[in-house]
């Protein structure tokens, strides 16, 4: 069998380095990019780190710290992100015999036989970071695991480049089990308590100890940090989806029965959207009602989950569904913050088992068809439920937008 090497690229604080390219004065400044309607931090900038921003810290909480330090936060710029994400893999799709995207801002290369030297993954940085603006590190080992550790002991190594050989249990030794991929605080205390408190501990147990303590999936892990592949592969779209969501937050307080309506049609109507383009159809349908947990006043936070009469995916069908769980959830004088719709118990479509007593049309699929090909081609929202219209000033605030840079024509960058 030839031997196979694994190295992670990952992008240094990406959503930060995407803002930083086309605005390189923030280079050495606290910058930060923010959750849905600028709520919480989601990427920070190595110098928000050292002020001691916190991933996912309410905006408000460290606003006074980041800006008094010359900093700056903007909002997720999620157009932006996607292409330059694109652009990253791009190359390395290019320099790897497989390129294995992980998340938008990290990719698995899978090498046969022969494995780059350090030399040439320093080569590989700069092409990146010269073609796109994006730094990025790059850890190497023998496993995907030991590839990921690699990368996260990289971004602390001059160069931005580490290699694992393939006796690495001195250097696993000296780090702290929760650091491992798939591990984090929870299973660590539990590995702790078995007095496994490293990863090269972890990795030189019994595989039987290991799936009594963690499960089939920690047992996988301890192979893979004791150096044996075993072979899953991580890329973003590995396999039938179990569950479609729409969740979004409000800009402001909500609390109308009529207004949450047209939100909820909206959100139906983009997750049957999605579920019908993965060819799926859906046996339950729950609808989550929440209210601002940091302000004053009654406070809820509730889902109501039903089963569909039959399975489905049509947008009227789920919507009548959706709103029956609607009206239940909601209470007179609530102030509401966030609404979502969760479609699960999904199956391809064309195995699907119609309800014996639900009236059958054949026109609804092509119904649906229709609609969904038009909004590919016009735009998100071209044709969709009235029950929808018209659209509340309650949408996603994003108040420190920057310019989509790279993908909008009248937004594109200007040289003069």
């Amino acid at each position: 069998m030839k031997p196979v090497r694994y190295a992670l690229v990952d992008c240094n604080n990406f959503y930060v380095s995407c803002e930083r390219v086309f605005a390189p004065a923030l280079e050495g400044r606290p910058v930060v990019v923010l959750s849905n309607n600028d709520g919480c931090v989601v990427s920070r900038s190595n110098e928000a780190k050292a002020l001691g921003v916190m991933a996912g810290e309410p905006w408000f909480r460290c606003a006074a710290r980041v800006e008094s330090a010359g900093g700056c936060a903007f909002s997720s710029n999620y157009e932006l992100y996607g292409d330059m994400s694109r652009r990253v893999m791009q190359i390395l799709a290019d320099e790897a015999p497989v390129c294995e995207q992980y998340s938008i801002d990290e990719a698995f290369l899978r090498f046969e036989c022969v494995f780059p030297e350090v030399e040439s993954f320093s080569d590989l940085r700069r092409r990146v970071l010269r073609e796109t603006g994006i730094p990025v590190s790059v850890g190497g080992g023998r496993t995907r695991t030991l590839a990921k550790l690699a990368n996260r002991l990289a971004k602390k190594t001059p160069g931005g480049v580490l290699v694992l050989p393939d006796q690495a249990g001195e250097i696993l030794s000296a780090i702290p089990v929760a650091d491992v991929w798939g591990i984090g605080s929870r299973l660590a205390e539990r590995l702790g308590r078995a007095g496994i408190n490293t990863a090269g501990q972890l990795a030189g147990q019994a595989p039987g100890l290991v799936r009594r303590l963690l499960g089939v999936t920690g047992e996988r892990t301890a192979r893979e940090l004791a150096g044996e592949d075993c072979g899953q592969p991580v890329a973003l779209d590995a396999g039938p989806r179990q569950t479609v969501t729409c969740s979004r937050s409000f800009s402001r307080p909500v609390s109308s029965l009529a207004e949450l309506h047209r939100a909820l049609s909206g959100h139906v109507s983009t997750a049957a959207a999605k579920m019908r383009a993965r060819g799926l159809v859906a046996r339950e349908l729950s609808v989550y009602l929440a209210t601002d947990r940091y302000a004053d006043g009654p406070q809820q936070a509730e889902a109501i989950m039903t089963v569909l009469p039959g399975e489905t995916g049509h947008t009227g069908e789920l919507l009548k569904a959706a709103t029956t769980c609607l009206r239940r959830l909601h209470r007179e004088g609530y102030a509401y913050r966030k609404l979502g719709v969760l479609l699960s118990g999904l199956v391809p479509a064309a195995y699907s088992q119609p309800s014996l007593f639900a009236p059958c049309d054949g026109r609804d699929a092509g119904l649906m068809s229709v609609m969904d090909s038009l909004n590919l081609r016009y735009g998100r929202g071209t044709l969709g439920s009235a029950s929808a219209m018209p659209r509340g000033d309650w949408g996603m605030a994003r108040r420190r937008l920057s310019r989509r840079w790279t993908t909008a024509w009248d937004e594109l960058p200007l040289v003069l």
